[in-house]
């Protein structure tokens, strides 16, 4: 499931990514994602909060390894 998860947020990146863009002169918008990923097991005793931190952390290293 993590590496699905992972395959999942990538395709939102790339469509994301080469989705075009204008503003309202005409100009081209570049927009990008960061996508944080975590899973766990329903059985591991994660709580929601931890789970969610996780992938706030997970979002983090992305932006730390230049977004997108």
């Amino acid at each position: 499931l993590p590496q699905q998860a992972c395959r999942a947020a990538e395709r939102l990146r790339a469509v994301t990514e080469h989705t075009q863009v204008f503003l309202e002169d005409g100009m081209p918008l570049s927009i990008t994602i960061s996508c944080g990923v975590a899973a766990v097991s329903p059985w591991a005793g994660v709580t929601p909060s931890a789970l969610i931190a996780a992938a706030d952390r997970a979002l983090y290293a992305a932006k730390q390894a230049g977004r997108n």
